[in-house]
């Protein structure tokens, strides 16, 4: 039979074994720990660390003091014959740290009977969410071995005074799942002998308990299990009133019905009264206990307090700014408020002189807004340093925000330029005659029948049509091609062209005879609907296709048969597809170009823009070179003839004219003048000394050097002889030989040159027979071959975007350059060629 029912056949014998034996129960029951907690996981009760030692991490540095009576309800008189005085004292952060350390005592006392624990707490905040304690404690009992001997003197309980100390362990865990929502776990006395069989080897039952705590602004609801003499039962609570002045709690536990009520004392007090009912077999013997507490904040054990975050505070944006007098100062000012803060926030600025005058976007701010501050004066800003504050006021807060101005003084602009040479001998003067041809061929996309507008400058019919006389280079002659055959052809109405479409034919292009047709058909179109050409001035001929015998296998080869071309029966063809011509001067100077070295100083303004401005004796503007923000430090500047004069008559071929040191100008001289003006972000601006730049004469330049530069184009893919456009390109060497007959004293030479498809070693082959096929051409025409020369560059220098098959075409070519004897009339300075 065991223990307690022994006792239970006692309680119904005799009245004094009933008190007994009631102590000895009750005494077993209480097992070293309060009476039964609702939940673990609660932060709220400082009682709780005889539950889960874990929360001695998270609770605040506080102390508890309680008183428990406990009424049996089985003794006579029904007197509080049973008492426990609970002690608790919490630290948590110790050093800074996530540790926390606690103590906490039990003294339990009947009239035979006293039960005392004592144990050390230690816990660690592992995470934000995860907590870990243990609860070190031991245990002891003392009997009063006088009054026992009257039952059953020979029960191993009663042989000794008191109970051997023995180690009773704790373990407990915490985890915050969310912010509402907070979980507890504790196991006890698996270490624990029966202390009521005085040491015996037979253990009581390890207890346990698991809970969940729901918390809201209004109230808390916790949700339980405990493990109690091997069975699990529930444990439930509710708070059903919660504020500042206290609580209410409701709650079933493991063995009690419990009722407790909290009331706050301020200032860091709060007293503590709870009944509980219990509800187990043993509701016979017990009507319950009463416990009152007093709980205790100790400040000194907590932490050093994190600052409470205020509801809203102002940043600004800079928070410091400098600036110049001509500026007018802006902040960014961004208003950060906490999610349940709404109410308005005014703003204020204060402590700026008086010629600084405050505005601000909007002085009152209603959520998360970006708020503008001008700093305006009459006049302009006064350097100097200028701090300030900006508050922001709401109800129950301010803030306050200081902000700094700093004016600079206006920066001084100081420009300085020197010439790295301070004359420059001129050794000739050439005036140049270049031809730019019209090239008559137009290329389309694959399989594309309409004019590609990003390749060709297309008007629409509204816009006038025109000759572009600012065509300077074959690219923009290529563009304009259309342009300006419409305008010669409008010039003479009998005059008329033929458009023969072009395909690369099957696999590469299907349907091809169609699409060729369509092809011409799209420019015949365009010349007649937006160029104004009338439709009996274009003819169309029979679409064309490359050979059965002829591979195209690569894309470049492809490209260059997916064309329109362009041709003209004699006597139009030379009025209709003629080149034009340019005229310009050069010069041979030495040396070849002028590098001017400047130095400026311009201060936390930035430098806007900078200009250098030549100019002849006369003053006249000849040329600017001209930059934004920074200036490099050496500017070259090619020489030009607008800067150059013609000598007097007087002077010899031979003669050199010196720079006067005392800037006089010699018979004969000329000098050339530049300065450099800078401008800075504020607009001001500041113009160096104008210095002098000599030109002295190595030739007399009334007899200028007459140049013609004449490209032969047409060639085909990796071809050097004028097979298949001998006719057109035949003409063009009988008028170049026809020049060179009038001038017997003008040299020519031959540049040949390629596209970059193929290896380099290969195009300069080629380069080298395109220029030696035409050189063989004007020797046959009888020019006599020690007058010419001819080299091969091949790929080096493209005259157009070798990715096009029009810039491809453009680049196999010849370049004939005539240099003409001095006599000749077109070399006069001003002359013009045919």
């Amino acid at each position: 039979m065991t223990f307690k029912s022994k006792a239970r056949n006692r309680i119904l014998r005799s009245s004094w074994p009933t008190w007994l034996a009631t102590l000895l129960l009750l005494a077993q029951a209480a097992g070293g720990q309060p009476a039964d907690p609702i939940n673990p996981s609660t932060l709220q009760d400082g009682r709780i660390v005889f539950a889960n030692p874990a929360v001695a991490a998270l609770l605040p540095g506080q102390a508890y003091l309680g008183l428990q009576l406990i009424y049996p309800g089985a003794i006579a008189d029904n007197a509080f014959a049973l008492k426990a005085s609970h002690v608790a004292l919490t630290w948590p952060g110790l050093g800074g740290t996530k540790f926390g350390a606690g103590f906490h005592l039990r003294h339990f006392s009947a009239p035979l009977l006293s039960e005392n624990r004592l144990g050390l707490l230690a816990a660690c905040a592992l995470n934000e969410r995860l907590a870990l304690g243990g609860d070190l404690a031991v245990a002891w009992q003392a009997y009063d071995r006088e009054a026992f001997d009257l039952v059953d003197a020979d029960d191993p309980v009663f042989r000794r005074a008191s109970s051997p100390l023995i180690f009773d362990p704790g373990l407990g865990l915490t985890a915050r799942l969310h912010e509402a929502v907070l979980l507890g776990a504790s196991v006890y006395h698996f270490n624990r002998p029966n202390l009521a069989r005085a040491g015996e080897k037979f253990n009581l039952p390890v207890e346990a308990l698991l809970g969940a705590t729901l918390s809201h602004r209004s109230g808390r609801l916790d949700f339980g299990v405990a493990y109690r003499r091997e069975e699990w039962r529930p444990a439930l609570g509710a708070e059903i009133f919660s504020a500042r002045l206290g609580r209410v709690r409701l709650g079933y536990g493991a063995e009690n019905a419990v009722f407790e009520g909290e009331l706050n004392l301020p200032p860091a007090a709060a007293l503590l009264y709870s009944f509980h009912l219990p509800t187990n077999e043993l509701g016979l013997l017990s009507a319950g206990s009463h416990e009152l507490g007093l709980k205790l904040a100790v400040p000194w054990l907590n932490p050093p307090a994190a600052e409470p975050e205020p509801p809203f505070y102002l940043q600004a944006f800079p928070p410091s700014r400098v600036v110049l007098p001509g500026d007018t100062p802006l902040y960014n000012l961004n208003l950060v408020r906490r999610e349940d803060f709404t109410k308005p926030v005014q703003l204020e600025v204060s402590e700026l002189p008086p010629h600084l005058r405050p505005r601000l976007s909007q002085a009152q701010v209603r959520g998360i807004e970006t708020v503008m501050l001008a700093l305006e004066s009459p006049g302009k800003l006064q350097p100097g340093d200028y701090p300030f504050i900006i508050t922001a006021r709401a109800p129950g807060h301010v803030h306050h925000l200081p902000v700094h101005l700093r004016v600079n003084s206006m920066p001084r602009l100081v420009p300085e330029i020197f010439a790295t040479v301070d004359s420059v001998e001129i050794i000739e003067l050439r005036n140049v005659v270049e031809e730019l041809p019209l090239i008559p061929r137009l290329f389309f996309p694959p399989s594309e029948r309409r004019l590609p507008e990003n390749r060709y400058d297309l008007l629409s019919p509204q816009q006038h049509v025109f000759v572009a006389a600012s065509v300077t280079e074959i690219n923009a002659a290529y563009r304009n091609l259309l342009n300006i055959m419409a305008a010669r052809l409008a010039q003479d109405r009998t005059a008329a062209i033929t458009l023969t479409g072009y395909s690369a034919g099957p696999p590469y292009e299907e349907d091809w005879r169609n699409l060729a047709l369509g092809r011409a058909l799209a420019v015949k179109d365009y010349l007649v609907d937006s160029l104004q050409v009338l439709p009996e001035q274009v003819a169309i001929a029979a679409p064309q296709r490359p050979p059965r015998s002829q591979a195209l296998s690569s894309l470049p080869r492809r490209e260059e048969w997916q064309r329109v071309e362009i041709t003209a029966a004699p006597p139009f063809d030379r009025q209709i597809l003629g080149p034009l011509l340019v005229t310009k001067k050069e010069v041979d100077a030495q040396p070849p170009r002028c590098a001017f070295v400047t130095k400026y100083s311009v201060a936390e303004a930035g430098l806007a823009d900078w200009q250098i401005t030549l100019m002849n004796d006369q003053q006249d503007t000849v040329a600017v070179l001209a930059g934004h923000a920074s200036m490099p430090d050496t500017v070259f500047w090619e020489w030009q003839h607008a800067l150059v004069q013609q000598q007097p008559k007087a002077a010899t071929a031979v003669e050199t004219i010196t720079v006067p040191r005392n800037g006089d100008h010699a018979r004969g001289h000329q000098s050339g003048f530049f300065t450099l003006t800078l401008r800075d972000a504020l607009g001001q601006t500041a113009t160096s000394p104008r210095r002098r730049l000599g030109i002295r004469h190595r030739t007399q330049l009334s007899n200028e050097i007459g140049i013609e530069r004449i490209p032969i184009f047409l060639f085909g893919f990796a071809e050097h002889q004028f097979s298949s456009y001998s006719r057109q390109l035949r003409t063009k060497l009988r008028l170049i030989a026809a020049k060179l007959e009038a001038d017997p004293g003008a040299t020519c030479l031959l540049k040949g040159h390629t596209d970059a498809i193929g290896d380099q070693l290969s195009n300069r082959w080629l380069s080298i027979r395109r220029a030696k096929t035409v050189f063989d051409m004007l020797a046959s025409f009888g020019i006599q071959r020690g007058r010419m020369t001819y080299i091969g560059l091949g790929e080096e220098e493209p005259l157009a975007d070798n990715r096009l098959p029009e810039g491809r075409m453009m680049n196999r070519r010849v370049e004939v350059h005539i240099r003409h004897s001095p006599h000749w009339p077109g070399s006069a300075a001003g002359g013009e060629f045919d």
